[in-house]
């Protein structure tokens, strides 16, 4: 009978204890707000004096929460802070990042342009032509992001079709021929007009006509 009643002794100092603990976190607390209030600054709870009030908040029992209900925080508001800490103490984000860090999509581009515009380049001289422009990079990095882009490292690296045309679209022009039914004095006579578009700039240039296009 003694070993229950000095069980419920115990339990019962342990609750005053959380209650007192409780009621004097809440009181600092709201000193901290009114000398924040006096220093013109936002009265809105610290996510620090939150938490503080959380932890001390789960200990106490909801009856006694209620009790004090006509304070600025209802229960529910305490007991929301602490359910927040928990979310936010075991959500994946705020465990960091795990594993090799995601190279920006940016960065992938500039390591695949520099890889087809010098094809003689191989991974440590990439890796150089990063660090000039501001880009950090690994030589394992820069090995994998060409093997994911079906590129093979130098010297057997050959120039894509994309890179030719890039390199090349200032100078080349697009020829077809197109038929003209022409009137002449003993009838209609079909002449080939050969036509030329530069293509960068979309100009149209007419290179000649002949009777036949295999005609000098």
């Amino acid at each position: 009978m003694t070993c229950i009643f000095l069980g419920h002794r115990g339990k019962v100092e342990t609750r005053q204890k959380a209650v007192l603990d409780f009621l004097l976190c809440l009181i600092q607390v709201q000193r901290e707000t009114i000398r924040s209030l006096n220093k013109g600054r936002d009265k809105r709870l610290t996510d620090q004096q939150r938490r503080r009030l959380a932890i001390l908040a789960r200990a106490v029992l909801n009856d006694f929460l209620q009790s004090i209900a006509t304070l600025s925080y209802s229960p529910d508001t305490f007991l929301r802070w602490y359910r927040r800490l928990v979310h936010q103490k075991y959500r994946p984000e705020t465990r960091g990042r795990q594993g090799r860090p995601v190279t920006s999509p940016e960065t992938v581009a500039l390591v695949q342009r520099l890889a087809e515009q010098n094809l003689s380049w191989g991974y440590r001289r990439i890796v150089g032509a990063l660090k000039h422009l501001g880009v950090t990079l690994s030589k394992n990095t820069v090995a994998r992001i060409l093997e994911d882009a079906g590129l093979s490292p130098a010297p057997k690296r050959t120039r894509s079709w994309r890179c030719f045309l890039e390199q090349q679209w200032s100078s080349m022009v697009a020829a077809d021929f197109f038929t003209v039914e022409l009137t002449r004095g003993w009838g209609i006579q079909r002449v080939h007009v050969l036509v030329m578009m530069h293509l960068a700039t979309r100009r149209i240039h007419i290179a000649g006509i002949v009777n036949e296009p295999t005609q000098a």
